[in-house]
């Protein structure tokens, strides 16, 4: 049996125009909606300005198909514990423990790392990271 847990995700960052469409109809298959009781989402829903919070219940393993952006974050919870993943459209996603409030976490082994207080407190700060404008350009 899949383990279904409730996800949200903030969606920025910059697309052609053209690419709208891909990313609605991937949106849509996700079953994902502007609130958790929300009605499905349509190509209205899109703001003018700000990142696109999302929103679903009963996701399979709290995994989200939604591509391509430049920003993802994502909350699950559920059986795999709490996490966010932070997608800024460089490199891999990075893995944050969190607690079910969505308070970061860090690991012991980070804390213990030479110059721990600066790793700490850049682990935080890639954890925090701002998701941008959601954007279509020409």
């Amino acid at each position: 049996m899949v383990d279904r847990v409730s996800i949200a995700i903030i969606v920025g960052g910059n697309l052609p125009a053209a690419m709208r469409g891909v990313l609605l109809s991937a949106i849509q298959s996700e079953g994902l909606a502007l609130d958790y009781e929300g009605e499905p989402f349509t190509n209205a829903d899109f703001a003018d300005d700000g990142a696109l919070p999302l929103f679903a219940h009963e996701v399979a393993w709290a995994r989200a198909e939604i591509a391509p952006f430049q920003a993802l974050v994502v909350q699950r919870w559920g059986r795999f514990g709490s996490e966010r993943v932070v997608h800024t459209g460089k490199g891999a996603a990075r893995h944050f423990v969190t607690t079910e409030s969505d308070t970061v976490m860090i690991e012991r082994q980070i804390a213990e790392r030479p110059g721990s207080l600066d790793a700490i407190m850049a682990y935080f700060a890639q954890a925090d990271f701002d998701v941008p404008s959601l954007r279509f350009l020409p």
